[in-house]
């Protein structure tokens, strides 16, 4: 998951630093962003999480729209057994797949007293349309929010956010639209979306990216207005929701120096916010334990040695049933992370 989402941003930056060499700089980046954002990204099934994991999770389908009628697919997760407190909304990150790629983190939070309404994001998986940028997921989760608030069931609950990476980018600027939401837990997340695509195209840009990012910012305010405008840091200014940071300073693909440390920096002696740093947790693999990075390791260097047999599908199935032993895999957790997600998110129940 991490090395997929990395190599896409990257790739971002490779194809708009080449072709500034050989086009008009507008054209580069449609040309980039096409590449990037403009086709369907899909999970790929066996290396990830299904409802057969987690046996006695349940959950109900839900449809709805986003901004341009295209119909998002999304799911109400939750434990029949348990007394839910509040609705968390879940945005997914970029590169891996959808929301199902979380289905373990929705997991822990419905076992904890949560309803969890995950879903997947424009282009993605079992939902329609195209990404266009990252200002598309602000919109999406806008709609997502909207959508869990309309249904009469959950309209006792308050509603939390829950975001990864892109997610977490996402359901931060989405703050500054809904002064309902009461708490935020963004796990390495960007601050705005042109920042980071500046930090992580430059070096693959041949010295180019100052000549390129005006034009990297026009096209996204063509394609998303004010929006691609839009930062955490203004979000979290406007709300008044307790925020949860946490991210590890070794992450490759979202560096600290594009959120965590610009947040810390403004916000570290405000009350509402709570802040955890790790040193050597990756980027995909954040929230999860020493021993959980450490098997997602090994696993993924096997796999990406695997791959270079160039493997049929069914070797690819057999290679992932006798390579991943699934009661590791589905419960890689860092106990000590989520009990203090919990825990906030409880606090922010008052």
């Amino acid at each position: 998951m991490e090395k997929k989402t990395k190599n896409r941003i990257i790739g971002l930056g490779v194809v708009a630093g080449t072709a500034l060499l050989t086009a008009a700089p507008f054209v580069a980046v449609r040309v980039a962003y096409d590449k990037a954002f403009n086709h369907h990204i899909s999970t790929y099934d066996p290396l990830f999480f299904s409802m057969d994991d987690f046996p006695s999770l349940r959950r109900d389908k839900h449809i709805f729209a986003s901004n341009n009628k295209q119909k998002l697919t999304g799911y109400m997760y939750y434990y029949p057994e348990v007394t839910q407190k509040a609705v968390i909304v879940l945005s997914h990150g970029y590169g891996g797949g959808g929301q199902r790629t979380y289905l373990d983190c929705t997991n822990y939070l419905a076992k904890n007293g949560f309803y969890v309404f995950a879903y997947d994001a424009s282009g993605t998986d079992e939902s329609e349309g195209k990404m266009g940028g990252f200002p598309q997921g602000i919109i999406d989760v806008n709609h997502a929010i909207d959508y869990v608030s309309s249904l009469k069931d959950f309209k006792q609950y308050p509603i939390f956010l829950f975001g990864h990476s892109w997610g977490a980018y996402s359901a931060s600027n989405a703050l500054a639209f809904h002064p309902e939401i009461k708490a935020i837990v963004a796990i390495s997340g960007f601050n705005k979306s042109t920042d980071l695509i500046k930090e992580r195209g430059h070096v693959y840009s041949a010295g180019n990216e100052q000549s390129l990012m005006p034009y990297v910012d026009g096209y996204e305010y063509d394609t998303f207005g004010e929006l691609s405008n839009s930062t955490a840091i203004d979000a979290f200014t406007k709300s008044n929701a307790k925020v949860f940071i946490v991210h590890s300073g070794d992450d490759l693909t979202v560096p600290i120096s594009t959120g965590y440390e610009l947040y810390y920096e403004k916000f570290k002696d405000d009350p509402r916010f709570k802040f955890t740093l790790f040193e050597d947790r990756g980027h995909g693999t954040v929230y999860y334990s020493k021993e959980g990075v450490n098997y997602t390791k090994e696993f993924y260097k096997k796999w990406n040695e695997f791959l270079k047999t160039n493997p049929s599908e069914e070797q690819k199935l057999e290679f992932v049933k006798n390579n991943i032993d699934r009661s590791v895999w589905n419960n890689r957790y860092n106990e000590d992370l989520w009990k203090d997600i919990v825990d906030f998110y409880n606090e922010s129940l008052n």
